[in-house]
């Protein structure tokens, strides 16, 4: 079977780019050769224009707090989310907006409120996730 991916590759001056691709047989760490006609290769973003910035806090209504979490997330999910923004796509980025804004309402000492259909732990940060599992273990159950 053949599946097409995004790869997140860096080279030998260890600039990062990102290429379509089979990604079955490779794991993260592995030494790749790029061979043949690369169809589409970009760099990774580091940065959000204003354009999309406007469009993801007025359009979407995300906090502009977690807009900015955006650029902190894990390369796939923060690829996923480049990629629906470039859509122009609400209902894919509604998602985000809503496990952003329960993960923004919970507080310490507090019992967790149910989470949101289609909610995520991967549109947590590493430190939210560690404050997100800190407050589990305290609630009050």
């Amino acid at each position: 079977m053949y599946i097409e991916h995004q790869i997140t590759i860096k080279d030998d001056k260890g600039k990062k780019m990102t290429v379509d691709g089979n990604a079955n047989y490779i794991k993260v760490g592995n030494t790749v050769l790029l061979k043949g006609q690369i169809l589409k290769m970009e760099p990774l973003r580091t940065e959000l224009s204003t354009q999309k910035t406007n469009f993801l806090t007025n359009q979407c209504s995300i906090d502009q707090n977690d807009v900015n979490v955006i650029l902190k997330l894990r390369e796939q999910t923060k690829m996923n989310l480049f990629a629906w923004i470039d859509k122009r796509d609400y209902n894919l980025l509604k998602s985000f907006k809503d496990s952003r804004n329960y993960y923004r309402q919970l507080q310490y000492g507090k019992p967790i409120p149910l989470s949101p259909a289609g909610w995520s732990i991967s549109y947590f940060t590493d430190e939210d996730y560690r404050r997100y599992l800190d407050m589990l273990d305290k609630a009050p159950w």
